[in-house]
């Protein structure tokens, strides 16, 4: 943004990759954080043939000047994608006695639709610094209808609510 009478000039970050339905550590909030995650197109989606939504989830790293671009040789952006899947918004849970922005687990709802148009989902487990898969837990022989996710600990407090 120019704003040539005020001789004002801002800068914004575009990212290189979609990034739909963004979160974030929520112990960050009104903060400068680092990482965020989110919904993302799937490199798996143009030959699915189901019809279905397919899109995968994203970690994208703030300070790097590549951002979001899983393309790009220097891009510290990471995904968990598979095919016929589709997720929900992701909700960053953090540890309890987390000592860096990213030291939790990301969870998200999955829908997964196979070739023959069979149905199921389950609640996916992913440690959020490497994107990796911890687990997952069945929900049933068919699709969620959500796409928002919140969070709440033990004793009822707010961890990561939308």
């Amino acid at each position: 943004m120019l704003e040539y009478n005020r001789r004002r000039v801002a800068s914004y970050m575009v990212l290189a990759h979609d990034v739909e339905l963004p979160r974030f550590n929520e112990q960050y909030n009104l903060s400068k954080y680092r990482f965020l995650y989110g919904v993302c197109e799937s490199p798996y989606a143009p030959s699915y043939a189901a019809g279905a939504v397919v899109n995968g989830l994203i970690k994208v790293d703030l300070e790097n000047p590549f951002l979001g671009s899983n393309t790009h040789p220097d891009s510290t952006a990471m995904m968990w994608d598979q095919p016929g899947c589709s997720c929900s918004e992701p909700v960053f849970v953090p540890k309890p006695d987390a000592t860096r922005e990213d030291d939790g687990v990301i969870l998200s709802v999955v829908n997964k639709t196979t070739e023959d148009g069979s149905e199921s989902c389950f609640l996916l487990v992913l440690d959020a610094q490497s994107m990796q898969e911890l687990g997952r837990a069945t929900l049933g022989d068919f699709n969620a209808l959500t796409l928002h996710g919140s969070f709440v600990d033990a004793n009822g407090v707010a961890v990561a609510i939308n």
